[in-house]
C-alpha cells in the first residue's frame, strides 16, 4: 500500500488523489455523486468541512481512507483503479 504524506488541507489531499488516478474533476464528480461545482469548491479550499456523505463519496471515488482524507495524518491510501 502507498502511504502519502499527510498534506495540509482537504483540498490538497483531494487534488493529490485525483491527479494520481488521472481523473478529471468531472470524473470525480460522477464517481463521488457530487456536483462539479462542489468538487471545484473543495479543491479550491472554499469548502473546508464538507458533510460526511460528501467525504464518503470522495472516499469511494478516490479509493482512500476516510480519516486520511478528512484529517490527513497516517491513514493509508487504498488505490482501487487508475495509475495509483
Amino acid at each position: 500500500m502507498n502511504k502519502p504524506t499527510s498534506l495540509g488541507t482537504l483540498a490538497e489531499r483531494v487534488r493529490l488523489m485525483r491527479d494520481r488516478l488521472c481523473m478529471s474533476r468531472r470524473d470525480l464528480a460522477e464517481l463521488s455523486r457530487l456536483s462539479l461545482t462542489t468538487i471545484g469548491r473543495i479543491e479550491r479550499g472554499q469548502t473546508k468541512n464538507p458533510k460526511g456523505s460528501a467525504i464518503e463519496g470522495l472516499e469511494d471515488a478516490l479509493g482512500c481512507d476516510f480519516t486520511w482524507l478528512r484529517n490527513g495524518g497516517s491513514g493509508y491510501v487504498l488505490p482501487i483503479w487508475g495509475k495509483a
